[in-house]
């Protein structure tokens, strides 16, 4: 019995001191030196043990001091904080000591007095109480944060509380052990010292949260302040930026707050959020794009974002304001805020024009002069169908004798040939192919088309055809025609590369073989069949049709 008191002893002393102590107060000394504390307080335990029975009151006394001048030598910090710390122990001991006393006496129907002077008794209680002691110690280190703990250390004021809360239980308990003299059963007496160990225990406690709880209000209280304060900033500056931002209650989706450019439309406030936004896509969203905007600016789909832990998405659509035929592009955020101190989620939904950027962005992507895209998007978006594995045949056209038309014609004739060319290909192309101006008088165009859906030489004669013009000026003429180089996308032509230089190749053919003309380029011979051409060139993976478009 008296190994397991000392292991027992020996476990609670490393755990207060290790676990406890030195994470509410800084040790002066290795951490290592702990196991020598903890084996100097069993020696304490046991001078403890043998002062119980001759007097309860120096007992404790001594296992007080003892404890206080420990952590005052071994610990840093002030001395109220330190001697506040010492006395967790005595308190814990003191009050789950007499339960335990009070317990065991009322089981065995002997008197408390009995129990503190028979040695086995007394151990057994004690090795309980230090159980009890382990338990409580690493369930409450669970519960409280340890920067809670430190405010004991670091608030004068709250640790003079907690320390006069600790000397009134121990005190208090210490008056009431005249009880452990009465040598007759008294069972009032037991249950009045049972009573008294628990209140003062719970006291303890109440005490630990109350003076934490003030800390965490207060903390919970800047947090809030700090936080409206930003919400209100970001607010205002969102409001200033956006056109539009509605707040909603995500709970009810009810609109909290409507407010259109700068100010509060009263009329939508406690509203359905959804009501308010479906009379928008209804009756002034682009007819192309109220279908996805009806998924996506709808509550529903606001849930099922917060249900998946999303807290921010955004969309676009054209919008029509009201008595105008022009649609314009907007773009909305959505911004999800989750407030957990209030048991609160809401979301901002704010909605801005986009046009301007909109505009920006189209004039960086598209050539100036042929209003075609320029040469640098034509590649990216040709990058992008061979990216998706998306099938097409790139024709490469170049606009023959357009030198001799600045030349002789003077370069604002140029610029209308360029913009007469650019016309013609966007009439015989449909709008969903890649149609592009990549140099001076050098036009791209992606047909997006399997090689079996699309009749390549008709729509190279139309370009012959639609291209083959002349211009005058000053009695002087020019006429222009087109040569151009088609490759279609293959196993062996996958990138966007290699139908570049394969297309340039075949341009230049038709170029080095009398103008106004196309090649194409046929990956394997022996699975195409050209009709028959009066001038069919003997060309490795190379076949040529010549039209004659000449007036």
């Amino acid at each position: 019995m008296e190994i397991l008191f000392i292991i027992t002893f020996f476990i609670q002393n490393i755990i207060y001191l290790k676990y406890i102590v030195s994470k509410i107060v800084s040790l002066k000394i290795s951490v290592k030196y702990i196991y020598l504390l903890g084996i100097l307080n069993v020696f304490s335990g046991l001078i403890w043990l043998t002062l119980l029975p001759q007097s309860i009151f120096r007992a404790y006394l001594f296992l007080t001091l003892f404890y206080c001048i420990e952590i005052c030598m071994f610990y840093k910090g002030s001395f109220l904080a330190k001697i506040s710390i010492g006395l967790i122990m005595i308190i814990h001991l003191i009050c789950i000591s007499t339960i335990i006393v009070s317990i065991i006496s009322l089981i065995i129907g002997e008197s408390m007095n009995y129990i503190i002077n028979n040695f086995m008794l007394l151990t057994l209680t004690r090795i309980i109480a230090f159980v009890l002691c382990i338990f409580i110690m690493f369930l409450f280190l669970k519960i409280i944060p340890t920067k809670y703990w430190k405010i004991i250390t670091l608030n004068h004021k709250e640790t003079k509380i907690f320390l006069a809360l600790e000397i009134s239980g121990i005190l208090c308990l210490i008056a009431g052990a005249f009880i452990y003299n009465e040598e007759i059963l008294i069972i009032e007496h037991v249950f009045q010292e049972l009573i008294l160990g628990l209140i003062w225990f719970i006291v303890e406690y109440i005490g630990i949260f109350i003076i934490i709880g003030f800390d965490i209000l207060e903390e919970h209280k800047i947090h809030l302040e700090n936080k409206l304060q930003l919400d209100k900033i970001y607010k205002n500056a969102l409001i200033k930026k956006s056109d539009v931002v509605i707040q909603v209650n995500c709970q009810t989706g009810a609109v909290i707050s409507y407010i259109f450019k700068g100010l509060l439309n009263e009329n939508s406030i406690n509203r359905l959020y959804d009501n308010v936004i479906l009379e928008l896509i209804d009756t002034q969203i682009h007819p192309n794009d109220r279908a996805k905007t009806k998924v996506l600016a709808s509550f529903g789909y606001m849930l099922q974002a917060i249900e998946q832990g999303i807290n921010q998405y955004s969309y676009e659509y054209r919008f029509c304001e009201k008595h105008t035929s022009n649609y314009e592009w907007f773009k909305v955020d959505v911004i999800i805020d989750k407030d957990n101190i209030l048991d609160k989620i809401t979301a901002l939904v704010m909605i801005l024009n986009i046009q301007p950027e909109k505009d920006l962005l189209f004039k960086a992507q598209i050539d100036a002069l042929s209003h075609l895209y320029n040469k640098t998007t034509t590649q990216t978006l040709i990058q992008n169908c061979l990216h998706q594995e998306q099938h097409g045949v790139l024709f490469m056209i170049d606009v023959d004798n357009f030198k001799s038309v600045n030349d002789k014609l003077g370069h604002d004739k140029g610029d209308a040939v360029i913009e007469d060319v650019a016309q013609e290909l966007t009439h015989i192309f449909n709008k969903n192919d890649i149609i592009g101006r990549v140099g001076g008088d050098e036009f791209m165009v992606f047909l997006k088309a399997k090689l079996d859906k699309v009749d390549i030489r008709l729509k190279a004669t139309e370009i012959c055809k639609a291209l083959n013009k002349t211009y005058s000026h000053n009695n002087l003429d020019v006429t222009i025609s087109a040569s151009i180089g088609i490759v279609n996308t293959s196993n062996n032509i996958k990138t966007f590369q290699e139908l570049y230089c394969v297309a340039d190749k075949a341009l230049y053919n038709s170029k080095n073989n009398g103008k106004n003309t196309f090649t194409i380029y046929n990956s394997n011979l022996s699975h195409f069949t050209p009709p028959p051409l009066k001038n069919r060139l003997k060309l490795l993976n190379f076949l040529e049709y010549k039209n004659y478009f000449r007036a």
